[in-house]
């Protein structure tokens, strides 16, 4: 079974959300949804479902999503641009930023059966924080499972196995997956307008990783 079949994004366009139910449990879902979204789509109210809430760098956050746009639209040249215009648009829907989509679910997480992963930690502490994740889910784990997690979880192998991704129309095999890198954003932000970009983004982030007591991103 592929990944995106046995865990689907709920959020991607045309999932059929009145077949949500149809999963068998335990279920497993993916989203970017806001918590009103997520509220709305499949929660109604109830704060009973466990809920892993992933935040990262959003330089790094920049980079990733950029190189997805691209990847979405390299045949569609009108669609092509810059770094730099591409974060201005992102910057044109304020209900979607980075800021407010960590801010609004962080604000959350006391209501909520919540564990929060950071992407840096989980890069440089995986075992670690692969027992953490298995110790929220209330699952018992081996090291041995843990070993074969983090070899099967690594960016480069799972770029290797034909169950992650998704399927294109003339059924070829898409990766959702660039590099997974910590701090490739500083390859990408170069010259005086996107430094002074990521020097803001910065202080957003920051600022939203000291009001949550989150591990701050490095400079």
């Amino acid at each position: 079974m592929r990944l995106n079949e046995r865990s689907p994004w709920i959020d991607y366009l045309g999932f059929p959300a009145e077949k949500l139910n149809d999963y068998p449990n335990p279920r497993v879902f993916k989203c970017h949804n806001s918590p009103q979204d997520l509220d709305n789509m499949l929660l109604r109210g109830s704060t009973k479902p466990r809920i892993i809430y992933a935040v990262r760098d959003p330089r790094d956050v920049a980079v990733s999503f950029y190189h997805h746009y691209l990847s979405a639209n390299k045949n569609k040249e009108q669609e092509r641009c810059e770094l730099g215009p591409f974060c201005a648009g992102l910057a044109k829907t304020p209900a979607y930023t980075w800021e407010t989509h960590v801010d609004s679910w962080l604000s959350l997480r006391d209501r909520y059966n919540m564990h929060v992963v950071q992407y840096e930690v989980l890069k440089s502490k995986t075992a670690a924080e692969i027992n953490r994740i298995a110790q929220f889910l209330g699952v018992m784990i081996t090291d041995q499972e843990v070993e074969d997690i983090v070899k099967k979880t690594d960016i480069e192998y799972m770029k290797q196995d034909t169950r992650v991704g998704l399927q294109d129309e003339d059924g070829s095999k898409t990766s959702v997956l660039n590099k997974g890198l910590v701090g490739e954003w500083e390859k990408h932000f170069v010259g005086p307008r996107l430094e002074k970009l990521a020097e803001n983004m910065l202080t957003s982030a920051n600022n939203i990783f000291k009001k949550h007591n989150l591990i701050e991103p490095p400079c």
